[in-house]
């Protein structure tokens, strides 16, 4: 076993004296930065002792109305002035609009497509059937669950997953990760259930690697108050606060390969501890530790699923914008930010030829569509640095998703082919399917196998996908079939590459021409013959199959190159001091994935994060929401 990427001392001895030294450095950084807002608490609560907001009962009805008022409504926009401007409805600018508009603030936020809600928005299609397009699951953390019922005034209900969330599979091998559901232990698991699991399955001779990654997820997360609170500082403090912490500095910097690496040379154990990758987009020899701590961390008490799919979330924030003399518009592509030039000051946004102006615009399109589209080319030089950063190759992801939706119709009594009761076929569980369990090895494969295809112009057949996501979001949300009776619907993820698909991304949507539609064919082909291989009696009752792929995520959900998790989390993204929620530029901030982490929590605490960082004094208020 190779040690030499991590472990320089024993275990258990370097735990101890890391974890003593992060616990000391988080308390001596929460203390300094308590006495640096004690000055502004007054001034907070004096300013929001009473925030006027009269909020108003809605139907489910106009709530989902409220998500689809255009740009171009006559008198959609609310009276000046506003405080802010956000761009871009997804978790990260909803979160911040929400926290804002429940002091009072009047918010406007501007999304680009046809409906409110980026990843969380879900759409009807092939006579029916509803498919979600981003929120698969969600860990069933206690701060979690808080945090969601603070944005959406607990408007919300969650339904818990089976205990054995995920299912991985690699040819015959199935491997069920479970959380700890336990009432009197889910509170403080400790990681107790999925340790024991992995120690049934493994020797005893592995238990030792099992013990040690769990310790170094749990030392990850002890470090998180102090990565948060160090994010929102500047720069030169940041820097000099990190080269005191070299645990810090470990945890953050090396890959989960890295780490891997020095705890075990099963293939197999890494590959199960290493399966989560697919939630944040990066393999183990690319992506940060940290991340993946992150995620077993998250889901350590298992999962759950919004009851009305996720589209229920977007329509609770909404109302309460506009409760506050806000509004929330679609169809509305900022095309550029406004400045005021004697003072290089953001003062608003340009929507169709239609100024906007606000004192503050936070941008929720992740960073580098801010910085590269937004921001006009005369004053590009205030972002200087972080154009170049976000152009490092270690900083771009290098993968994107492509995403098969099916819709599987019963007959009229819930039955289909030969009498099988769809409903209680299919599993609550989420798949992840790999041709092997070494996922780098996996990946290297299938990038080696694009790249000597994509100089094809005749399109061949791509190679077989590193890895396959499979949910049926109709199963985790209990009130489906009340909305659409005898309809199941099951959506399947893949990475990929953008550059299969990057000579389409400028044709216009839905008229990509032939070759195009060759490409989607051979991805739908492909993956359905994976779907079926796994799940061969739901073949006769696939009544619907469609496809997007990496410029459809560009189009609709505005991402950068198909990238839907955002910068690559990898060592270098989290060695970043400009990654922060405040700008260079004045009047300018960020919120949402590229604040934090990938996913939809991500994105939440990215949102929370923007609003303290919008004033400080909101670590009194919203700051315990992060613990």
């Amino acid at each position: 076993m190779n040690n030499n990427a991590f472990v320089s001392t024993p275990p258990s001895t370097a735990t101890r004296d890391s974890a003593s030294t992060a616990t000391t450095a988080a308390a001596a950084i929460l203390t300094i930065a308590a006495v640096a807002i004690h000055s502004q608490i007054r001034r907070y609560q004096l300013r929001n002792k009473n925030p006027i907001v009269n909020y108003q009962d809605y139907t489910s009805s106009e709530k989902a109305k409220l998500c689809h008022v255009g740009f171009a409504t006559p008198n959609a926009i609310p009276s000046l002035p506003l405080d802010y401007i956000i761009i871009g409805s997804g978790m990260g600018g909803l979160s911040t609009a929400s926290i804002l508009a429940q002091e009072g603030k009047r918010v406007l936020v501007l999304e680009q497509h046809d409906v409110v809600g980026g990843n969380m928005h879900t759409f009807e299609d092939g006579g029916g059937y509803e498919f979600d397009t981003g929120l698969h699951y969600i860990g069933r953390a206690k701060n979690v669950k808080e945090m969601f019922r603070y944005i959406t005034r607990d408007a919300v209900k969650w339904t818990d997953m089976d205990p054995a969330y995920d299912v991985v599979v690699v040819g015959k091998d199935k491997v069920s990760i479970r959380g700890e559901v336990d009432p009197d232990i889910s509170n403080h698991p400790d990681h107790r259930r999925v340790i024991r699991d992995l120690k049934g399955m493994f020797p005893k001779e592995d238990h030792a690697a099992i013990d040690l990654h769990f310790k170094y997820v749990r030392l990850v997360m002890k470090l998180i108050p102090m990565y948060a609170v160090v994010r929102m500082l500047p720069s030169s403090i940041q820097m000099g606060l990190e080269r005191c912490f070299p645990t810090y500095i470990r945890l953050f910097t090396h890959t989960t390969q890295q780490i891997l690496d020095s705890v075990t040379d099963n293939l197999k154990l890494k590959g199960i501890l290493s399966y989560i990758y697919g939630d944040y987009g990066e393999v183990p020899t690319r992506g940060a530790f940290a991340m993946h701590a992150l995620l077993w961390d998250h889901f350590q008490s298992g999962a759950m699923y919004p009851v009305g799919g996720p589209s229920v979330i977007p329509q609770s924030i909404v109302p309460i914008i506009k409760d506050a003399g806000g509004a929330v518009l679609v169809r509305a592509p900022v095309s550029k930010l406004l400045f005021d030039d004697s003072h290089d000051t953001v003062i608003g946004v340009e929507v169709k030829g239609k100024k906007i102006y606000a004192p503050i615009v936070i941008s929720s399109i992740g960073a580098p569509q801010t910085f590269q589209k937004l921001v006009p080319s005369s004053h590009r030089y205030l972002v200087e640095r972080e154009l170049e950063g976000i152009q490092h190759p270690d900083i771009v992801s290098h993968i994107s998703l492509s995403s098969m939706f099916i819709g599987l119709k019963t007959s009229e009594d819930g039955k289909k082919c030969g009498g099988i009761d769809l409903a209680s076929s299919l599993p609550s569980q989420n798949y992840w399917l790999f041709p092997s369990w070494d996922h780098s090895a996996n990946w290297q494969e299938y990038d080696n196998n694009s790249d000597s295809n994509s100089n094809d112009n005749n399109n061949p057949p791509l190679p077989p996908p590193p890895a396959v996501f499979i949910s049926f979001p109709s199963i985790k949300d209990p009130t489906y079939n009340t909305r659409h009776p005898n309809r199941q619907v099951a959506v399947v993820i893949s990475p990929s590459k953008f550059t299969e698909v990057q000579k389409h991304q400028h044709e216009r949507v839905k008229h990509r021409g032939s070759n195009y539609t060759a490409l989607k064919e051979s991805y739908k082909a492909a993956l359905l013959k994976i779907f079926i291989q796994e799940f061969p009696h739901l073949e006769d009752a696939i009544d619907f199959v469609d496809l997007g792929t990496a410029v459809t995520n560009d189009y609709y959900l505005g991402t950068y190159r198909g990238a839907v998790y955002g910068l690559g989390h990898t060592p270098h993204r989290f060695r970043q001091t400009w990654l922060r929620p405040e700008t260079p530029v004045k009047g300018l901030y960020l919120t949402g994935q590229d604040m934090m982490s990938a996913g939809i929590v991500g994105a939440l605490i990215g949102g929370v994060r923007c609003a303290i960082s919008l004033d400080k004094s909101r670590l009194v208020t919203v700051g315990r929401l992060l613990v």
